[in-house]
């Protein structure tokens, strides 16, 4: 219960308090979160065999000593990722007696960070289009007038004991539809990032189930932490800590999820218990090293700890991964519609009378033989040009390096093979065969092929050591595709432009400004040269700090 505490304060100060000089450094708060896991994997043992919480006061000298917990097996676990980079030839060590000196070696700053500011340059875009999207017109017609005074007017002082001074507050129902507004589009794009389709089964339920509740106790939770952060300023004698990282009867937040949404008690039920980490589960945090922060945490028999602090990462990508361990089928469940799931999207970016879409994957032949296949095409009646697509949708959501590098490995090859079979099919048999086989009838003569392969995260993988070889194909992740397809509009050549500017961004590199960390570890001091960096990009006056994974 501490270190969630130790986890939720840092993070509200760290990225909602305007006051973060508060808090941790860029660089202590990802050795913070690094810690997690270990610890989670030492503790959850323990935990879910009382019946009721403990209710010692959450002290500065408690937190600080478990902080201090947290920032060891941080370092740790920060020299493990070092020194897996450093086996696979994406990191440089030098040691002497006293100082261990890591430095990023020099492929990596070729790409290494391009595929994951991807996220944050298309919301930027979608942001600065003009007019209202579904989700900023919600947040606009449920906006609560004076909302601070309102909530002042709900929060009071709750002393469970004598000792401890917390957060009560009473609902509102406009205020509630307020937060569930704030939190959808994060809801939606979250659960998109997981790979996990509505109509994907896990366990009992759907991927539509899962993202009503999280979605619930994600908007819950940022109610809480704008509840608490009010109930502070009025009420100095709370306990700020303890305030923040609460829990809930089980039953009770089973209870808020039927009445809000209506669904079947037993499925609400299951839904709340894949969103909850448990006792046996630690062997994914000892095995993980991408820190997983729970949206529910069964701390006792009959409640649930709820660290708010879930909210500021993808919670989908944890309740994925967990359920991908502890359920054998899970894996194909989830593969079942994303190929479909991916077809549609890229559709859906060239609608209208200009352009022919082929209905369904399609194989080239030799005969009986087949030779690859077309995930999707897109012809240009104006232009006379066929793009055609390999769709990958491969999990780069994990820190371990050799599962990136062999996951990066197997696009780039699988990527130049069906290159290259597509390159030879056509040679072979012609333009005219390509257009039959693929069910196009376009009016227009086809004037030239274009390859595209769209990886769902990642694309780009010269840092991991893997080249593609065949130059014709653009490969981009779907946030990237997607932001360049909303630049380039209606040109007049689209498909030709899109390839372009692909590859342009592959042979441009992020301008990185280092970060230069140490700390000390027994006896050595650990140096990262360039490992933890800054970048300002397109003259963004907001720069930011980048691990070399995903911290």
């Amino acid at each position: 219960m501490e270190a969630c505490r130790v986890i939720d304060l840092h993070h509200v100060i760290h990225l909602m308090s305007n006051k973060p000089e508060l808090g941790l450094s860029h660089f202590d708060f990802a050795v913070m979160l690094r810690g997690w896991n270990p610890l989670a994997s030492l503790l959850l043992p323990c935990i879910g065999k009382m019946h009721g919480v403990p209710l010692s006061e959450s002290t500065a000298d408690s937190r600080e000593r478990v902080l201090g917990i947290l920032m060891n097996l941080g370092r740790a676990s920060l020299l493990r990722e070092s020194a897996e980079m450093l086996r696979h030839g994406m990191a440089e060590c030098t040691a002497d007696v006293s100082t261990i000196t890591f430095r990023m070696s020099e492929r990596c700053s070729m790409d290494h960070f391009l595929d994951r500011i991807e996220a944050d340059k298309l919301r930027n875009l979608e942001d600065a289009m003009p007019g209202e999207n579904v989700f900023k017109e919600t947040v606009r017609k449920t906006s609560v007038e004076n909302l601070d005074e309102r909530i002042r007017e709900l929060v009071y002082p709750w002393r469970p004991n004598n000792n401890v001074t917390m957060t009560g507050y009473d609902a509102a129902p406009d205020i509630d539809l307020h937060f569930f507004a704030l939190v959808a589009k994060n809801a939606r794009d979250w659960i998109d990032e997981a790979g996990i389709h509505d109509d994907t089964v896990l366990g009992n339920i759907t991927g539509k189930d899962l993202r009503a509740v999280v979605f619930l106790v994600m908007s819950f939770h940022l109610k809480h932490i704008h509840f608490v952060d009010v109930a502070k300023s009025a009420f100095p004698e709370i306990n700020y800590a303890m305030s923040l990282t609460i829990w809930k009867p089980r039953e009770e937040l089973i209870r808020s999820v039927v009445a809000v949404t209506g669904m079947e008690e037993t499925t609400a039920a299951a839904a709340i218990d894949m969103a909850t980490i448990q006792s046996g589960q630690e062997s994914y945090f000892e095995q993980e090293v991408t820190p997983m922060l729970p949206m529910l945490i069964k701390i006792s028999e009959n409640y649930l700890l709820a660290p708010v602090s879930s909210i500021f990462r993808n919670p989908f990508l944890g309740i994925r991964m967990i359920h991908e361990k502890f359920d054998k089928r899970a894996t194909d469940n989830l593969r079942k519609h994303r190929e479909d799931w991916m077809i549609s999207e890229l559709y859906n970016l060239f609608l209208g009378l200009r352009y022919l879409q082929m209905e369904g994957p399609t194989r080239l032949r030799y005969g009986r033989k087949t030779v690859t296949d077309i995930d999707a095409a897109v012809f240009d009646t104006l232009t006379g040009e066929l793009a055609l697509f390999q769709l990958k949708w491969q999990d780069f959501s994990s820190n371990d390096v050799a599962k990136q590098r062999s996951r990066a490995r197997n696009f780039v090859e699988k990527v130049d093979a069906w290159a290259k079979g597509v390159q030879d099919w056509i040679a072979a048999s012609g333009a005219t065969s390509l257009l039959a086989t693929l069910r196009l009838r376009p009016a227009k003569a086809m004037s030239q092929v274009r390859l595209f392969a769209i990886g769902r995260s990642a694309a780009r993988f010269q840092s991991y050591g893997f080249e593609p070889q065949e130059k014709a194909v653009a490969s981009a992740t779907w946030r990237q595709f997607v932001r360049l397809r909303y630049q380039i509009g209606p040109a007049d050549n689209v498909l030709r432009d899109l390839h372009d500017a692909i590859r342009k961004e592959s042979t441009v590199p992020l301008e990185l400004k280092p970060l230069r960390q140490e700390f000390v570890f027994k006896e050595h001091t650990i140096v990262f040269e360039n490992l933890f960096n800054e970048y300002d990009d397109e003259g963004d006056a907001a720069s930011r700090n980048l691990g070399w994974q995903h911290g």
